[in-house]
């Protein structure tokens, strides 16, 4: 029963990480950062900051979706080879 719980436990987190690095990197990182870009776009005064943090989020996009599911897929990796 123990051997169960742990290979459910460690999946769980391993699929959990895979979703929050998607999330992460697609959704708050690329979509975040294009729709930051369009707001500095059409801001009265153009506002050059708002437009290179938008870069900036688009291009740590990949980095930062990998370190974030990382965090959660190594733990459940380990969790899971132990049973």
């Amino acid at each position: 029963m123990k051997a169960k719980a742990k290979f459910f436990v460690g999946l769980l987190l391993i699929i959990i990480g895979i979703f929050l690095g998607l999330f992460v990197g697609i959704y708050i990182c690329f979509y975040g950062g294009l729709v930051q870009i369009i707001n500095g776009l059409q801001a009265n005064p153009i506002i050059g900051k708002a437009i290179a943090m938008g870069i900036v989020k688009i291009i740590c996009a990949t980095i930062a979706g990998v370190i974030s599911a990382f965090v959660l897929i190594i733990p459940g990796l380990a969790i899971w080879k132990s049973c």
